[in-house]
């Protein structure tokens, strides 16, 4: 092609309305939920595959994020003014050939985030009620499902979370910091202890089953559910309209959560397993930290690790409320679902966002009973997410190589994103089509997964063709503003109907 290309995404920039505070630290905070979550999520995989299984789930996932987090960067720096993170640069990019494409991805990211809550709340709730409640087992039916405490706990935790992040970003860093500190030190007794005590006896194997095809299809299935939570450090990017010099701080923070995440699944899948052995961990993956605290420290300490653990999910909650309100406030302002959504509230917050995610959780949690295969059916959408913005880099190398660029990468990196593509796309393949290997899903939860690209549909054409009046092939196709200058004015509308209060 010799014509000059149209600006890389077509797509005016559109106002934000945030007030840029953050440093790179604070993205490096916020994007701490995923090292930290990992930290207490090892143990389901150790039981599963095997340390060295785990290892290999884990390291290789991380060290996979970490690659995307720089394409990430490239295009975090050509939307510096996009609320919504990678979802959102996917849509733009690809809105030229197929803008019903951004509603698909842009709730296939929102649910992956958002589903965080009733998940880890609920993970939660059951440590606390075996640690501390071991006796209060009644429940009572909801439509099929058996709510008991741990639901209680979870559904208060959420809107313990939800208060904290409406009232402003810095309260959820300040939050994280705090707890990150804690779990540090946890963290520090769990692994350094054993290796000064010399006390790293217990074997670690590789249980992934027998035969080149069986194993990589394992490990692939179990990727993809591990993905969900190493491929996260990506949330650094949503905040990039945040950030007080987003052209050099979303980049560090983006590179440095990815190196920490990758620190420590290495250091915990190889450590803790030797340290209380494979089976213990297996039997009580989460658990298991109050077994080897206990051991260590002895049995009064065993409660203060279950409660640190249970407070690192808490940083898993504020980072996913953040990203997962911002990710339906990027949407509105790009067209993508219903106008009321972009609007930030006197603290500078999308809170209506995070109202639609609390409503939502509180219902799963009481609701629906299998929480962990949705969360395997939001997965889906997550990584297609994935796919498209890494597609879309490569894309914006083909269409518009000389477009500005405020971080721009190696060419090297063009076969590198290629690489990343193909390997997702087969890891989706995989994983969704072999959810029996990890006991998160089944067919309910595979057609749950596809309804999202429904929602995703729905939402997109209610927002373009009932509230911004787009007609005609500008509904499919979306061209630069001159071309359409209806959808232009109309967007323009909404920031200046729903900017802040």
């Amino acid at each position: 092609m010799t014509a000059t290309p149209e600006p890389a995404t077509a797509v005016p920039p559109r106002s934000h309305g945030f007030t840029p505070t953050l440093t790179w630290r604070g993205g490096f905070w916020l994007a701490l939920v995923i090292p930290m979550s990992g930290l207490t999520l090892i143990g389901y995989e150790v039981g599963a595959v095997g340390a060295w299984g785990a290892l290999a789930i884990w390291l290789g996932t991380s060290v996979i994020a970490l690659l995307q987090n720089f394409i990430y960067a490239e295009l975090a720096g050509m939307h510096l003014g996009a609320s919504g993170g990678i979802a959102i640069y996917a849509s733009r990019i690809w809105s030229r050939y197929f803008s019903p494409l951004g509603g698909i991805l842009g709730w296939g990211y929102w649910a992956g985030w958002s589903l965080t809550l009733a998940v880890v709340s609920l993970v939660i709730g059951d440590l606390v009620q075996a640690q501390w409640f071991p006796h209060v087992t009644g429940t009572i039916n909801v439509l099929g499902n058996h709510v008991g405490l741990p639901t209680y706990i979870a559904a208060a935790v959420v809107v313990g979370v939800y208060l904290i992040n409406i009232s402003g970003l810095r309260p959820v860093i300040n939050t994280n910091i705090v707890i990150a500190a804690a779990l540090a030190l946890l963290a520090g007794v769990c692994i350094i202890g054993p290796i000064a005590a010399g006390d790293l006896h217990g074997k670690l194997t590789f249980t992934a089953g027998h035969g080149a095809g069986t194993i990589v299809i394992t490990l692939l299935t179990w990727g993809f559910v591990a993905s969900w939570t190493s491929y996260g450090t990506e949330i650094a990017a949503t905040f990039t309209p945040e950030y007080r010099n987003p052209k050099t701080d979303v980049a560090r923070a983006l590179r440095s959560s990815a190196l920490l995440m990758i620190v420590v699944v290495g250091l915990s899948t190889t450590i803790l397993p030797a340290a209380v052995g494979q089976g213990e961990i297996a039997s009580n993956p989460i658990g298991f930290f109050a077994t080897l605290t206990t051991k260590l420290l002895g049995s009064a300490f065993g409660g203060v690790a279950i409660a640190i653990v249970c407070a690192a999910q808490i940083i898993a909650l504020g980072s996913a409320t953040s990203d997962s309100g911002r990710a339906l406030y990027g949407m509105a302002a790009d067209g993508l679902t219903v106008r009321q959504l972009h609007k930030l509230n006197r603290a500078g917050q999308p809170a209506r966002g995070m109202t639609v995610d609390l409503v939502f959780n509180l219902a799963v949690l009481f609701l629906v009973s299998n929480v962990a295969g949705i969360i395997f059916a939001s997965n889906l959408g997550y990584l297609l997410s994935v796919v498209f913005a890494l597609a879309g880099f490569l894309l914006l190398r083909a269409v518009a190589p000389d477009a500005e660029r405020a971080i721009r990468l190696r060419a090297a990196w063009i076969p590198v994103a290629a690489l990343l593509v193909l390997f997702n796309i087969v890891m989706i393949a995989i994983g969704f089509t072999h959810p029996a290997l990890v006991g998160y899903g089944g067919g309910t939860e595979q057609l749950i997964s596809l309804s999202v690209i429904v929602v995703g549909l729905l939402s997109y054409f209610f927002a373009r063709y009932v509230q911004l009046g787009v007609r005609g092939k500008a509904l499919w196709r979306e061209t630069p503003a001159a071309a359409q200058p209806g959808l232009a004015a109309a967007q323009a509308g909404i920031r200046a109907a729903d900017g802040p209060q």
